[in-house]
């Protein structure tokens, strides 16, 4: 079996027509937990979702397999943190693709976002609208 086939069988799965896929964003640093909390949790309640960590396989190219995981979603699970927040700086060249996530689901897909503040931030400009679910507290 190819690569290729083995990717879309995985994605096939997923995206059984019966169930809503939601696409989870999180920066790893800081809120992985959270992320696999609620991958979790979502699959309990029937979703399908769709998180990096399980769905980005060895030897594929990361940014056409989060694109291709954006497009068969119809949800954004946008988990706000420091460290998803991140932008590009003169000290570093780090910069977040959660920022790029989101805003391709927001202007080019027009996926709905639920951003999720996950630990204490600035919301995004383009996200600062929309209401948001604390869960800074989820461990409590």
């Amino acid at each position: 079996m190819s690569l290729d086939s083995a990717a879309n069988e995985r994605h096939s799965d997923k995206l059984d027509g019966n169930k809503p896929c939601v696409f989870l964003s999180y920066g790893r640093a800081d809120a992985k937990d959270l992320a696999d909390r609620l991958c979790i949790d979502l699959a309990a309640h029937g979703f399908g979702v769709w998180q990096d960590t399980k769905e980005i396989r060895a030897a594929n190219a990361w940014h056409h397999e989060i694109e291709d995981g954006l497009r068969s979603c119809q949800l954004v699970v946008a988990l706000l943190s420091p460290h998803a927040v991140r932008r590009e700086s003169e000290v570093s060249r780090d910069y977040s693709v959660c920022l790029d996530e989101w805003s391709f689901a927001q202007f080019e897909l027009r996926r709905p976002i639920v951003p999720v503040l996950a630990r204490a931030c600035p919301a995004p400009l383009f996200l600062h609208r929309l209401d948001y679910v604390d869960l800074c507290r989820w461990r409590r």
